[in-house]
């Protein structure tokens, strides 16, 4: 992702905390969180992107605390198992990962619908973001990347996880 976007802030390891993380969501265009995700059907709002601990704090950004949040990236991706399941609600509603980003203000959210191959997903990412780069609107640039990664990749285990709600441009 460097090479496409070389003004890219991109934490890792032990940078990779929900403290740096939390300080530089608000002020960035483009999020793209690939970690782990945990999911609480019982208790959706506690359901988690897991970010490295550190002193007092587990890593867990909870759903709870993303729809406190106030978020300008025009897209949040998050690249990892299960971020777009949650709990139905009576409004026909699911409260997850995806509702929490959009309500925190992001238009666009990509999101998976079941556990993902980690090589297929980089693959399937670095063309999204070509496809991006290009000019392409988010809708199909993720398309696109799909029916690159389907060539290669041809069982939708591979490449159907990946959809995009919201804003498709």
């Amino acid at each position: 992702m460097e090479r496409l976007f070389p003004r890219v802030t991109v934490l890792v390891r032990k940078d990779a905390t929900k403290g740096q993380t939390r300080r530089r969501l608000d002020a960035q265009s483009l999020i793209h969180l690939a970690t782990h995700a945990d999911l609480d059907e019982q208790d959706p709002l506690g359901s988690a992107l897991l970010l490295r601990p550190e002193a007092g704090d587990t890593g867990r950004l909870e759903v709870q605390e993303i729809f406190g949040l106030n978020l300008h990236a025009d897209l949040v991706i998050l690249s990892a198992c299960d971020t777009s399941l949650g709990k139905l609600t009576q409004g026909d509603e699911v409260v997850g990962l995806t509702r929490a980003f959009i309500y925190a203000g992001t238009p666009s959210v990509i999101s998976t619908l079941w556990r993902v191959d980690d090589r297929a997903s980089y693959e399937l990412m670095r063309a999204f973001y070509e496809n991006l780069r290009a000019g392409q609107p988010k809708g199909e640039s993720l398309r696109q990347a799909q029916l690159a990664i389907l060539q290669r990749y041809p069982h939708p285990y591979y490449w159907a996880a990946y959809q995009l709600t919201g804003e498709p441009r």
